[in-house]
C-alpha cells in the first residue's frame, strides 16, 4: 500500500502559492491604479511583512518595519496627513502634542474622529503605519 499524504501536502502547497501570486498581481494591479491601501500592503509583504505587526512589538520589530518604509515617529510633521495601515482608515493625521494619529472613524453609521498609535508608541491594540505624506 502507498502512502499519498506527500501528494496531496504538494496540491494544498500549490493551492496556497496560486492564491498568494493572484493576490499579490492583485494588490500590484491596485497599487498601479493608485490604491494607497494595496500599496501599503505590498510593501510590506515584499519585505517579508504582515500589515499587522506582531506582539509585543520589540525594537527589532519596529527596526524591520522603518526600513520597509514606514515612516519614524520622529519624522512625523504635526498637522500633517499620512497614507498608511491600519484597521479602519488609509490616511490618518498627525498630532505632535498627544503623540498620536487621528481618522474619522465609522462605526455602526456613527461618524467620529478616533486616535491611533505609531508603531513605537505600541500599546496592544491596532497602530496606524504611516508610508506616505499626503500632498494636497
Amino acid at each position: 500500500m502507498t502512502d499519498d499524504t506527500s501528494q496531496d501536502q504538494l496540491s494544498m502547497d500549490d493551492v496556497e502559492l496560486k492564491r498568494d501570486r493572484k493576490y499579490r498581481e492583485y494588490l500590484e494591479r491596485e497599487s498601479e491604479n493608485g490604491c494607497a491601501h494595496s500599496g501599503c500592503v505590498l510593501i510590506l509583504q515584499k519585505a517579508g511583512l504582515s500589515d499587522c505587526p506582531p506582539k509585543p512589538v520589540t525594537a527589532e520589530i519596529i527596526k524591520q518595519y522603518h526600513d520597509a518604509g514606514v515612516i519614524s515617529k520622529s519624522e512625523l510633521i504635526d498637522g500633517s496627513f499620512y497614507w498608511g495601515l491600519c484597521r479602519n482608515a488609509p490616511m490618518a493625521r498627525w498630532d505632535s502634542q498627544k503623540q498620536v494619529f487621528w481618522y474619522i472613524r465609522d462605526k455602526w453609521h456613527d461618524t467620529y474622529a478616533e486616535c491611533i498609535n505609531t508603531i513605537e508608541d505600541d500599546n496592544g491594540y491596532d497602530l496606524f503605519l504611516p508610508f506616505k505624506k499626503v500632498i494636497w
